[in-house]
């Protein structure tokens, strides 16, 4: 039976979901490959597995595009035997395969094993839908960067996670060490009981403000480590020379008599010298006040004779002499 053939579109479709039939339900034994073990049917034709996931799914049959997207041939394996829809596979129309052995057969598992659980089934579905809505690959990948084969949403949302963890330490030298000892600073890290404790599992969002309003605080530890480390290399948590202590009390108390006794004789040799210069500035005010007196009578007798000199003058002009 061939698949049927549907127009190709660039335009992505809208998959109504709400409405879609469930598929049956096979177990499949694991997922060796696209050729059925020895206990299976051998006389069963071999079907894509493009085409048995259109079994299983109805709803997407005339919703897919002509040619699979890149995750379709990721979800369902490369080679050739995954074809696109629109290939045809030519066989029997009497061949008795079902959809429950067309499923098994594009997993990798025989056609006749048990029914599958409703747990695989609904992560098969899961799967389509994120490659339909993320592509192939999932989020795009940096330049410059390899790009990783994530089979799992949690193993992909930790990669960027580590990879913004990552980024942030890079230019960060003190978030850098810190992270690279935080086994040693976690004990130190719990919030007092007052405070209600993250839980244990945390999203990448919540992590990363947690972190971010946690950086004054290990920029502050940081800073308070070097200084313990500063401290430690002047050896000022030590005890140092302490111990010989004993043995300097003797001239401790030697030097702190001389001491006391140098200071009574520089209190007497401070009390002489203002002595001297209390005298010495009442000698100097003396001295100058006579010589203001001095200079007073200097200029009294310099006005004296001036004026007997212009009398002198004045009788001499009249002739009397």
């Amino acid at each position: 039976m061939a698949a049927p053939n549907s127009p190709p579109s660039n335009r992505p479709q809208h998959i109504d979901t709400s409405r879609a039939a469930a598929p049956p339900i096979v177990r499949t034994a694991s997922r060796s490959s696209d050729t059925p073990s020895s206990t299976g049917n051998p006389s069963s034709p071999r079907v894509s597995r493009p085409e048995a996931f259109s079994s299983l799914f109805p709803q997407f049959h005339n919703r897919m595009p002509e040619s699979m997207s890149p995750m379709g041939y990721e979800l369902f394996g490369e080679g050739e035997q995954a074809r696109a829809p629109s290939e045809e596979i030519h066989e029997d129309d009497d061949a008795d395969v079902t959809m429950a052995q067309r499923a098994a057969m594009a997993l990798g598992a025989d056609s006749d094993a048990a029914e599958m659980t409703p747990e695989v089934s609904l992560e098969l579905r899961l799967r389509w839908l994120e490659a339909l809505v993320l592509g192939s690959g999932g989020r795009r990948v940096p330049p410059g960067r390899h790009s990783k084969q994530l089979t799992h949403p949690l193993v992909r949302e930790a990669d960027e996670v580590q990879e913004r963890l990552a980024a942030i330490c890079k230019d960060n030298l003190s978030l850098k060490r810190f992270m690279s000892c935080f086994d040693l600073y976690a004990p130190l890290l719990p919030p007092p009981d007052d405070q209600p404790a993250p839980p244990d599992s945390l999203t990448p969002e919540e992590a990363a403000a947690y972190f971010a309003e946690a950086e004054a605080d290990v920029r502050a530890a940081d800073r308070d480590m070097a200084d313990i480390k500063e401290l430690e290399r002047k050896g000022v948590v030590h005890a140092g020379r302490l111990p010989e202590q004993d043995a300097l009390r003797p001239r401790l108390r030697n030097v702190m008599k001389h001491h006391s006794n140098n200071r009574k004789k520089f209190a007497d040799m401070e009390k002489r010298v203002m002595g001297l210069l209390q005298t010495y500035a009442s000698s100097i005010d003396t001295l100058s006040e006579k010589f203001v007196e001095l200079s007073e009578i200097l200029a009294g007798a310099e006005i004296e004779v001036a004026r007997l000199e212009k009398e002198k003058a004045e009788r001499t002009k009249r002739g009397l002499t």
